[in-house]
């Protein structure tokens, strides 16, 4: 087996050698641009993080101030349902007294009327 002359073999290593070049150009530029990549994924994460974190510190916050909102409602209308309960018991304890005197009075105009009864009895016979 005959071995190529060098004269052939220089224009064949130059674009061997360019190819060569080409390749490991393009190998780093690849990897160079997955690094940016890389770098760029990595910051929108933490700006992802950053704005959700935000956002459930803001809804967080919102809840608490309901809920207190809530447990501030729910104490004014247990104090506004006592008053109420309060002043219906103390309408029916006026109203059992009322009722009461009426019972009385009636039984004292009974009595009198069958006092009265009985006088015109007497001095009718």
């Amino acid at each position: 087996m005959e071995l190529p002359e060098l004269s052939t073999l220089i224009p064949s290593a130059g674009v061997f050698g360019l190819l060569a070049w080409l390749i490991v150009h393009f190998v780093r530029q690849g990897g160079a641009d997955r690094s940016q990549y890389t770098t760029q994924i990595t910051e929108l994460r933490e700006s992802h993080d950053k704005q959700i974190g935000s956002l459930i510190a803001r809804h967080e916050k919102l809840e608490a101030d309901l809920r207190a909102q809530i447990t501030d409602l729910r104490e004014a209308h247990d104090k506004q349902n006592t008053a109420l309960r309060t002043e219906i018991d103390k309408l029916r304890n006026d109203l059992e007294v009322e009722r009461q005197a009426r019972w009385k009075a009636e039984d004292t105009a009974a009595a009198w009327r069958r006092r009265v009864e009985g006088m015109a009895d007497d001095q009718g016979t």
